[in-house]
């Protein structure tokens, strides 16, 4: 099925941003347009992705 949310996945999105992003978005709605945060996030996620490290040298 292609989706908005598949195509960015599909293109290397880190998926442990999206929780940020969320968070972002319902505080935006609160401030803009009155809106009510309702619940606290449940991530259901099934195995959560490691975040990686990218070692160099300058």
């Amino acid at each position: 099925m292609n989706t908005d949310a598949s195509f960015r996945f599909e293109r290397t999105v880190d998926p442990n941003t999206v929780i940020w992003a969320l968070k972002r978005a319902a505080l935006l709605i609160k401030e803009v347009a009155g809106g009510n945060i309702s619940s606290e996030i449940i991530d259901l996620y099934p195995k959560p992705i490691e975040h990686f490290t990218i070692d160099f040298s300058v």
